[in-house]
This record gives structure tokens, C-alpha cells and sequence, in this order.
């Protein structure tokens, strides 16, 4: 045991000091020729860092057949990603389930994601929720969101808000982005008992930094509203044009009516066009109706009749009574192809 350590000590101590190619790689393949399993699922990871999955897969094979959970995991990985080898759903979760079945949360994870999508087994949201659990217990922050969003949603379990909000949290606080930005939403509407503006900005900030667009969306309509933060509409549009870039849709239209009407930057209909446009295509309904109307009455466009009914017939079709209305009000359907 005490040389067992000592081996994984000094492997240890020269991966924190040197880069691949060099005397961590060289020290990782001399373990790693020796038998010891955990250099040999490490040499494995060097290889696929340096982007040779087939070395990456020899490797992490030599350490699997040691029954070392990591290397099965990274095996199992491997044949879902088809890293090295051939896509192969059922070795995957041959793998995946020898892992979980050892503890390793990762691959526990994973067998929920193969139960739930029917990748190497039929479909099982029973099975699927039952890894989930298990690996979100293990504390795997993706499986501990999964499991929130299950409970928040209702899908494959009894529809559980208090529930939801816990494993959110639990994930939230590991960083997970996801988590942080639904948690944060959680705080906004009040969800699960849960009504704190000023959290929900914490949580949505916190999400935003990690490039997660929804978050992003949300922050920036937060200070544009004021809520849980003083109101900055420079600050606004700071965080619609991340989000908008990364093509979401709802922040997409915000950021065209921050250009149509000069909330937190100057008025320009082109640029605003530009966004309830990208919006639009996206299915947005807010942004649909809008560039209906612009084309309607020939602003920040030239005055499109068909256009315009195109748009508004979208948004029609899509349930907005506004739509409705501005369709019998203008008799769009003489200008409808």
C-alpha cells in the first residue's frame, strides 16, 4: 500500500510541473509500462489531450482490464464519441455500467443519459432517473441538475419545486451553469417558496460569466427592469449582445428594441431590424409581429406589404392576438402569398 502511494505521490507531483512532450509524459509512459494502472489511465488522457484517441483508447484499455473506474469510464466515453474507435453505443454502456457499478459518478451519469435516450437499451426513464440519483447522490453536478430540472418539469417523476430547487442548488454551488441560471430563475418567479430579486441576480451573474446565454438574457432584463439590481441600461445591452451573439432568440429581440427605441444605446433601425430579424427566423413571436409592422409603414425597411404579411401571418399562426387583430385591421390577406 505505502509503495502504492508513494508511486501515485510522485506521478502526481510531476503532472503539476510539466506540460505533454515533456518530462510529465515521459514519467506517465515509464509508470504506465510498469503496470500502474493509474498512469496508465493518465497516459491515456495525455494521448487525447495531444489528440490521438487511439493511443488514448490503448491505454485507457490497459488500465480498464486493472478494473481502474476511471479508465473504464474514459472507455466507455470513448466508444459514445466514437474518440478512437468506432461509435458503439452497447460498449458503452458496458463500461459506463462497470464503472457506476464501482462508484464512479461520471459513468453513472452517462447510463442515465443512454437509459433516457435509448442509446445501447431501450428507452427506461426509470432506469435513467434511478442513475441519475444515484451519480447526482455522488455529487455530479450535471446529474444533480438533470434530477432538478426532472423534478421542476414533472418528466418521469411526481412534479416537485422543493425538490428542484435542492438538487439546483446542490449543482449551482459546484458550477454548474445550467443550474445557476435556473436557480436563478427559481429566486425571480418564486418558485419552491423561493422570492429573492437580489439572489436571482447573484445566480444569473454567476451563470452569465460562463457564457450561458439564457443567463445572460435574464441579467441584462433584469437591469433593464430594475429588479434585484439598479436599473443601467448601458448594462442591458452589455448582456443582450452576449447573449443575442450566441443566438438567442429572446435576447436577440431585446437588444433590436434597445436599438428601436435607444434604450442604453442610440437609436439605430437598421441595427434594430438586423436583431428582430435574426429573432424572428428563430420563431420568436415578439419579434415576428414587430418586423410585420416596420414593414407595414416602411421604417428602418422599405415598405414591404408582402413582407409584412409574411411576418404577421407567422406570428398569427403562432397565437398572438396582437397579430390577429393587426391582420384584420390592415387586411393583410390581400397582400398574402
Amino acid at each position: 500500500m505505502k509503495k502504492k502511494l508513494l508511486v501515485l505521490f510522485t506521478l502526481l507531483t510531476l503532472l503539476n510541473t510539466v506540460t505533454f512532450g515533456g518530462t510529465v509524459f515521459d514519467a506517465t509512459l515509464k509508470l504506465a509500462k510498469t503496470g500502474d494502472k493509474v498512469a496508465q489511465h493518465k497516459l491515456g488522457d495525455l494521448y487525447s489531450e495531444g489528440k490521438d484517441s487511439k493511443q488514448a483508447v490503448f491505454w485507457y484499455e490497459k488500465s480498464a482490464k486493472q478494473e481502474y473506474a476511471p479508465a473504464m469510464y474514459s472507455l466507455g466515453l470513448a466508444y459514445y464519441s466514437e474518440k478512437g474507435v468506432l461509435r458503439d453505443f452497447k460498449h458503452a454502456l458496458y463500461y459506463f455500467l462497470k464503472a457506476a457499478k464501482k462508484g464512479e459518478g461520471s459513468a453513472q451519469y452517462k447510463l442515465g443519459v443512454c437509459y433516457q435516450n435509448g442509446e445501447g437499451v431501450l428507452k427506461n426513464r426509470k432506469r435513467s432517473l434511478y442513475w441519475y440519483t444515484i451519480s447526482a447522490k455522488n455529487g455530479n453536478a450535471a446529474a444533480q441538475y438533470t434530477l432538478g430540472y426532472a423534478y421542476y418539469s414533472g418528466e418521469g417523476v411526481v412534479k416537485d419545486l422543493t425538490q428542484s430547487v435542492y438538487w439546483y442548488k446542490k449543482s449551482a454551488n459546484q458550477g454548474n451553469a445550467r443550474a445557476q441560471c435556473d436557480l436563478g430563475d427559481a429566486y425571480y418567479f418564486g418558485q419552491g417558496d423561493l422570492s429573492n430579486l437580489t439572489l436571482a441576480v447573484y445566480w444569473y451573474e454567476k451563470s452569465a460569466k460562463q457564457g450561458n446565454s439564457a443567463a445572460q438574457c435574464a441579467l441584462g432584463l433584469a437591469y433593464s427592469l430594475g429588479k434585484g439590481v439598479t436599473n443601467n441600461l448601458q448594462e442591458a445591452v452589455y448582456w443582450y449582445k452576449k447573449s443575442a451573439k450566441q443566438g438567442y432568440a429572446n435576447a436577440q429581440f431585446l437588444l433590436g428594441r434597445a436599438y428601436d427605441f435607444a434604450d442604453g444605446v442610440s437609436n439605430d433601425m437598421e441595427e434594430a431590424v438586423y436583431w428582430y430579424e435574426k429573432s424572428a427566423k428563430q420563431g420568436n413571436v415578439k419579434a415576428q409581429y414587430t418586423l410585420g409592422g416596420l414593414y407595414y409603414v416602411g421604417v428602418g425597411v422599405s415598405l414591404n406589404t408582402k413582407q409584412s404579411a409574411y411576418w404577421i401571418k407567422k406570428a398569427m399562426d403562432s397565437g398572438s392576438v396582437e397579430a390577429k387583430q393587426f391582420w384584420k385591421r390592415y387586411e393583410l390577406s390581400k397582400y398574402a402569398e
